[in-house]
C-alpha cells in the first residue's frame, strides 16, 4: 500500500478545491439574481447533457447571444416576442441573399419570477420544433431546480415544464406566465412541436 505523505496530501486538497472553485462561476451565475444565461437546447433522442451556459448581466445581451446577433432588443427588455424573433430572422436572411445564415432559433426561456421577470435561462438551437425535432433537459441543475415562475416557448415549439426527473409528474405547458401549482416545482423540461 503506498502512504501519501501529509504535504502530498495537502497539494492534493488544494487541487481539488480549485477544481470545484474553478467550476463553481457557470452553476453560481446560473442562480445569481438577474443574470441572463444561455444554452443550446439538447434534441430529443440524444444523450448530450446539457452545455455549459452563458451568462449575461442583460436579457438583451443573452437574446442577441442566442438569435446570433440577429434580434437587439432595448437594454432593459425582460422579454421577446415571437415576433421580434421573426422580424430579426427575416432581415438577417434578406441580408445575407442566396447565403445561409448562421442564427439559432429561440426554443424557450425560463424565468425565476412570475410574468417573465426575474433571472432567466434561455434554450436555442440550429432547427425549430417540427415533428422530427424535439428538445429536453432531464434535470435543470441544482441552481435552477424548483425556482422556474414563469416560461414561455417560440419557434414552433410548446413547452411542458414538469416536476420531476426524465418529464416525469404533474407539469405546465407555455405560455406560462403565473406561478400557480407549479410555481417553483420543476425539474425537467421538454419541447415539442406545437
Amino acid at each position: 500500500m503506498t502512504k501519501i505523505r501529509p504535504t502530498t496530501a495537502a497539494l492534493l486538497t488544494g487541487l481539488t478545491a480549485v477544481l470545484l472553485t474553478a467550476t463553481a462561476p457557470a452553476s453560481a451565475a446560473l442562480a445569481a439574481p438577474e443574470s441572463h444565461c444561455v444554452s443550446e437546447a439538447v434534441k430529443m433522442g440524444t444523450t448530450s447533457p446539457v452545455r455549459e451556459p452563458v451568462c449575461f448581466a442583460s436579457f438583451a445581451e443573452a437574446i442577441s447571444y442566442a438569435t446570433d446577433g440577429t434580434v437587439n432588443l432595448a437594454p432593459t427588455a425582460t422579454s421577446v416576442t415571437q415576433d421580434q424573433l421573426d422580424r430579426g430572422r427575416a432581415a438577417a436572411v434578406a441580408k445575407a441573399g442566396n447565403r445561409a445564415i448562421a442564427a439559432d432559433y429561440l426554443i424557450g426561456i425560463s424565468y425565476w419570477d412570475a410574468d417573465e421577470k426575474g433571472a432567466s435561462w434561455t434554450f436555442h438551437h440550429a432547427a425549430p420544433c417540427s415533428a422530427t425535432q424535439a428538445y429536453y433537459t432531464d434535470n435543470v441543475g441544482p441552481a435552477w431546480n424548483d425556482q422556474i415562475s414563469s416560461a414561455r416557448a417560440y419557434s414552433g415549439c410548446r413547452g411542458y415544464y414538469y416536476e420531476d426527473h426524465y418529464q416525469r409528474g404533474g407539469y405546465i405547458t407555455t405560455p406560462w406566465t403565473v406561478g400557480g401549482y407549479m410555481n417553483d416545482s420543476t425539474t425537467s423540461v421538454k419541447w415539442l412541436a406545437l
